[in-house]
């Protein structure tokens, strides 16, 4: 017998109908659930068939997105306005049969105003509503879940704990979060705080080309910030052709992987310093790899910038001596011309910095971040007031991880800029932009957003509004409002950040690919599949053009896509996108490569979404190993999977399996990111929800205090991640009998949301 009967307009909310549908399915029983689009037979009589499925039902479904109201047909007449409107049958079916109406409001979508609606379904206003948010779906899910079962409908008797969680545990199973792993391919534009976009750093200017007999290159970081200009009486072939330079690239990959699966055979004795130097060489290799003919020519500049150099540093050298090095430096070989720069590190001040200065260049240009710092850091104390050099010093530390180190230098290297170049100069906006990206990767984003606001300033009155600088600083200004919930804000910065690249670039660079995953991102958080899905087929046809159908960075568009899919519960439209991608792994990096584990770990959610959890133990199993093996027991990625792999054994109640994974998951967290990041803020919550669900709750409130503290440190109070906080403890107090306490919670929480919607409803208006 039906007892839920799902209402929707199919132009305004048919993906969310339907993954609510999935959910409720599962929870409840198919049989239990009713929607038009699967329960309706071919012939049969529309109008007749809704009467009766509705007398059947004890609750209504009312699906209401942001155009339910206003639809037109084709003759531009509304279609509420026509009684013979499939939706305002049901409505009016449902009212005349006093059946309990549940309103549900997707994507920031508003309880229609009793003017708007037709006289015999103007009964609808009064009804309670549920808000349902793409960033918090679960939670939403479960809350219609508790108005149902409040409502007499029981779940199906062979699931326990139920899919779509009740009170607490609802709120930590947001994907958003929890699964703060799901896309961890390497290379196109992966960051934690929102998947798929991509924070841009230019403290490293891109060169220009080399052409003729002169090599040109301008702008930060290269030959420490000054240009450089050779010029001879023939043409000189300077650094590696591409073809050279992208097999030196995977040569290095390669190796740096093989001596990072010998370091992690030590076990127990592995150098922890080494591991992480051999990770960032491989994300490095490949992320040259991705973009050889800008990473390519970015190190002939180098080369150039070496070359000139030796010139000034080694004037007492014999020229044939300096010659040899300067040839054999053009050739891509540096060994000469280091021997150099090393002898010069015994001269005077200037020359030993603007020596170790080169060496950390070369360094850095063959992927030796450890030889590449040392160098750095000696040129910025043998001249602490030279900005660039403190500058790269900076961002060295900040690429290695080392955050309270580069810190330092970044707010050192801008207060030099300041004062020498003045507050307006472009190379103070360089400055700016990395320590606001550093502010981002530590959760400051309070602290990032004035930097880059007085970045994106310099730049546009520096260079115009359509030079590519500009770009990037739109692009992660977005990127911040993004992470922050802040969609009506970031949503004209990635527009105009995607214009100017294709302006730039030209319409199939892989820096238009990556902005259009960011703009296709923005539009999938606020709901708007129609807009997200063409941006994100665009992204993954760039690549495919560009790299080839086969190239593991393909495959992380492939899961991306999926990943897309998968939210919208299109299952089936996502698990041959996850098999392609891991097919093009298995076979580009071998079986037991971490981007693998990545599509191993797709594919096993997408089972335990679906209730196969048999069919995702496995998958989960498998890409936990890899990774234990690939990166050692400790690190965050390894936290990730034991997560995911935790929530699965918690959704078939298998607690005494879950809690360890969770334990695991949160001391990772805490040793790699420190005690307040958000996830450990997350960690903290999934744990907390395992001792809610095995009513502890005396275990699960300090959990719920820390995390919720930490939520309104990194994020502000008003984010809508808060709010989430905010209910899952409130759901907690209510079950200790603190119903005082949990309503004000719940009464925060709220006017969080609803602050959140009318912030966001410009930019979801506009379609």
């Amino acid at each position: 017998m039906t007892s839920i009967f799902i209402s929707y307009r199919r132009d305004d909310s048919a993906a969310s109908a339907g993954r609510l549908y999935d959910r409720l399915a599962h929870h409840f029983g198919k049989e239990q659930v009713f929607r038009d689009l699967d329960a309706i037979a071919a012939g049969a009589e529309f109008a007749k068939v809704i009467e009766e499925r509705i007398s059947q039902c004890n609750v209504v479904v009312a699906v209401i997105g942001k155009s339910w109201v206003d639809i037109r047909n084709a003759a531009g007449q509304r279609r509420l306005d026509d009684p013979k409107d499939a939706v305002r049958i049901e409505i009016r079916e449902a009212l005349n049969q006093k059946k309990l109406i549940i309103p549900t409001l997707i994507a920031g979508a508003e309880i229609p105003k009793p003017e708007q609606l037709p006289e015999d379904i103007a009964a609808l206003v009064g009804r309670n509503a549920i808000e349902i948010s793409e960033s918090r779906f679960d939670y939403d899910a479960g809350r219609v879940i508790e108005a149902i079962e409040k409502a007499g409908v029981t779940a199906k008797l062979n699931e326990t704990p139920p899919t779509a969680p009740q009170g607490a545990w609802a709120v930590i199973s947001n994907r958003t979060h929890q699964r703060t792993w799901k896309f961890i391919g390497s290379g196109i534009a992966v960051l934690v705080g929102g998947v798929w976009t991509l924070y841009t750093h230019f403290s490293d200017k891109e060169p220009a080309p080399a052409t003729g007999p002169t090599v040109t290159a301008s702008g930060g970081g290269i030959a420490a910030g000054r240009d450089v200009n050779i010029t001879a009486g023939r043409d000189i072939k300077i650094g590696l052709s591409l073809p050279e330079f992208e097999e030196w690239r995977r040569k290095l990959k390669e190796e740096a992987i093989a001596e990072l699966t010998r370091e992690f055979a030590k076990e127990r004795q592995a150098d922890q310093e080494k591991i992480a130097e051999l990770e960032l060489k491989i994300k490095k290799a490949e992320a040259d790899l991705q973009a050889p003919e800008e990473a390519s020519t970015r190190y002939n500049a180098t080369i150039a910038s070496a070359g000139k150099s030796l010139q000034d540093i080694a004037p007492n050298v014999p020229e044939s001596v300096l010659g040899q090095a300067r040839e054999s430096l053009f050739k891509g070989d540096t060994a000469k011309a280091e021997q150099l720069f090393e002898q010069a590190l015994g001269t005077d001040t200037k020359r030993a910095a603007e020596a170790a200065f080169q060496l950390g260049e070369l360094a850095l240009g063959r992927i030796d971040y450890i030889r590449a710092r040392k160098y750095y850091l000696e040129a910025a104390r043998l001249q602490p007031e030279n900005a660039d050099y403190v500058n790269k010093a900076g961002k060295i530390n900040h690429e290695m991880g080392r955050y309270s180190e580069a810190l330092t230098s970044y707010q050192k290297a801008l207060t030099i800029r300041e004062k020498s170049l003045g507050p307006g100069h472009p190379d103070v906006g360089v400055s700016l932009n990395n320590l606001a990206g550093l502010y981002h990767d530590l959760g400051l984003y309070a602290k990032a957003e004035p930097l880059l606001q007085r970045s994106l300033d310099i730049m546009v009155k520096a260079h115009g509004p359509d030079h590519p600088d500009v770009a990037v600083c739109l692009n992660n200004l977005a990127t911040l409002y993004y992470t922050q919930g802040e969609y009506a804000k970031a949503e004209p910065l990635y527009q105009r950040s995607l214009k100017i690249g294709e302006k730039t670039y030209g319409p199939n660079h892989p820096h238009v690919a990556v902005r259009l995953n960011n703009l296709a991102k923005l539009y999938y958080a606020l709901g708007q599949y129609a807009k997200a899905e063409p941006l994100f087929l665009g992204s993954l046809k760039i690549f495919e053009k560009t790299l080839g159908p086969d190239h593991p960075h393909v495959a992380t568009n492939l899961s991306n896509m999926g990943g897309f899919y998968y939210t919208l519960g299109e299952y089936a439209k996502a698990e041959p996108l996850y098999l392609r991608a891991l097919k093009i792994r298995e076979k580009a990096l071998g079986p037991d490569h971490p981007d693998v584990a990545a599509s191993l770990n797709n594919l096993a959610t997408l089972h335990y979404a679906q209730g196969h959890y048999a069919m995702a133990e496995p998958l989960y199993q498998r890409s936990l190993k890899i990774l234990e093996k690939a990166l050692g027991p400790d690190h965050p990625h390894v936290a990730a999977n034991l997560n995911n792999l935790a929530e699965l054994y918690q959704e078939q109640g298998q607690y005494a399996k879950a809690e360890p994974l969770y334990r695991r998951s949160l001391k990772i967290w805490e040793k790699t990111l420190g005690p307040d990041h958000p996830h450990v803020a997350v960690s903290l919550n999934n744990l907390a929800a395992l001792y809610y669900n095995q009513q502890q709750y005396a275990k699960a409130e300090p959990l719920f205090q820390r995390s919720l503290k930490i939520w309104e440190k990194t994020l502000g109070p008003d984010h809508p991640d808060v709010a989430n906080a905010l209910e899952a403890y409130a759901d907690l107090l209510s079950k200790m009998g603190r119903a005082k306490e949990a309503a004000s919670l719940h009464a925060r929480g709220e006017v969080i949301r609803k602050k959140h919607a009318q912030a966001n409803g410009d930019g979801n208006a506009k379609k």
